[in-house]
Order: C-alpha cells, then sequence, then structure tokens
C-alpha cells in the first residue's frame, strides 16, 4: 500500500541564535558576512549609498553648432549638500566660440535646484567645442564636460564645368556666389590654394599608311 509522501524541511533564519551561527562558522572554518550579526542580534548586510553628487550638474546644449550665432546655454544646478550657500557656476570653452560672463553666483536653498544662463557666440569656422560646466560651494565640486560640433548650416555641394583649355593658364569664373555662405566661398589668389581640380581628355587618332592594311567589314542586309 502507498502512502502519501511530504516534504520536510526548515528554514535556517529564526531557528538558529546569533551564537550558534557564530560556532557553526567557527567550526567549519568560514566567515560570517560583515553585517550579518551585529552584537547579539541578527543584522542587515544592506547600507545607505549615496548615487548622486551633492552638486548634480545638467547643462543642457544642442547637438551640432552653426556659424556666427548666439545662443543662451542654460545650466541647472541641485543643492544636496545638507545646507543652504552660495554656488558658483562656471562655463568654459575649448574652440572657436565666445562665453560672456563664464563665472555666475546664485544662491540655491538646500534640496532645491537652479538654473543659470550663458551667452556663447560662435565662430566662422568648423570645429569641435568641448564645453566645461563647474559648479562649486558649500565645500562641494562638480564638473560636467559635454563636445559638440560646429557646422555649416548648408550641405557641402560640388559643382562640374566643362570647357576647353586654350592656354597655358585659364580664369574660371564662379557662378551664383550669392546662393552660398559668404564664410565658406574661397577664392584662389596669388600664393593661395584654391579646391579646384582640373580633368584634362586627348584624343589620339593615328592615319592608316601604305603598309597598314584597313579592314572595312561587310554588310549584310536582311
Amino acid at each position: 500500500m502507498s502512502l502519501p509522501k511530504a516534504e520536510l524541511h526548515v528554514h535556517l533564519e529564526g531557528t538558529a541564535t546569533p551564537a550558534l551561527v557564530r560556532r557553526l562558522a567557527a567550526r567549519h572554518g568560514t566567515q560570517v558576512p560583515p553585517g550579518t550579526i551585529e552584537d547579539d542580534r541578527f543584522g542587515s548586510s544592506f547600507r545607505l549609498t549615496r548615487v548622486r553628487d551633492p552638486l548634480v550638474l545638467l547643462p543642457t546644449l544642442p547637438r551640432i553648432l552653426s556659424f556666427d550665432e548666439t545662443l543662451q546655454v542654460p545650466v541647472t544646478v541641485r543643492n544636496d549638500t545638507g545646507k543652504p550657500g552660495s554656488i558658483q557656476v562656471g562655463l568654459t570653452a575649448q574652440g572657436p566660440v565666445q562665453i560672456e560672463k563664464p563665472a555666475q553666483a546664485v544662491e540655491i536653498p538646500v534640496g532645491r535646484e537652479k538654473t543659470v544662463y550663458f551667452t556663447v557666440k560662435t565662430g566662422n569656422a568648423e570645429a569641435n567645442v568641448r564645453f566645461t560646466a563647474t559648479a562649486a560651494g558649500n565645500g562641494e565640486q562638480s564638473k560636467s564636460t559635454t563636445e559638440v560640433s560646429i557646422r555649416p548650416d548648408l550641405p557641402e555641394v560640388s559643382v562640374e564645368n566643362a570647357g576647353a583649355v586654350s592656354g597655358a593658364a585659364v580664369e574660371v569664373a564662379a557662378k551664383d556666389l550669392e546662393t552660398y555662405r559668404p564664410e565658406t566661398v574661397r577664392r584662389g589668389e596669388p600664393g593661395v590654394w584654391a579646391p579646384i581640380r582640373v580633368w584634362t581628355s586627348v584624343t589620339r587618332a593615328r592615319r592608316p599608311s601604305m603598309a597598314t592594311p584597313t579592314h572595312v567589314p561587310e554588310t549584310a542586309s536582311a
């Protein structure tokens, strides 16, 4: 006759005292994880860990900058230092840009955030600009770095013209210059390289001589 079977098991948690756990660990050469036992009671291995800086910095920059433009760059700072204070906020850049008032001071209450605006002016050259935002106050510091490209707002185009070169030098007239950005147009001057490529095509022919027979293919009609 078959009888129903039952699985009997017991959980160690709650059935062993801290002293028994220490004795069993010593008997088997095992270390008790730190924080498991505190004094004569079971503790916890969890600890409070800060996952953000006391000064949280958030600069907001566009993905791409264009030539000769002026923009306002917002930098938001949150004060989690535990007390209110005056926070020094700065914005610097490596590249062809200018920043008005690159350092500003702002009063931020504890647990609150404020936004500071910086005026940025770009130049007329393609480049990668590295912006660095900083915040310092109440004995804490924070830094954030962002890289942004300066590019033309119009795509590059290539223009091809066909013609004949009749002499040792030829002048190529530029057309429709008003459709291009003035700072991107480069003219060839004496001693200055200009991006102009010239391809030449030469057609060669040879007359048949008396010693060279000429083959004339036959034609057929239906």
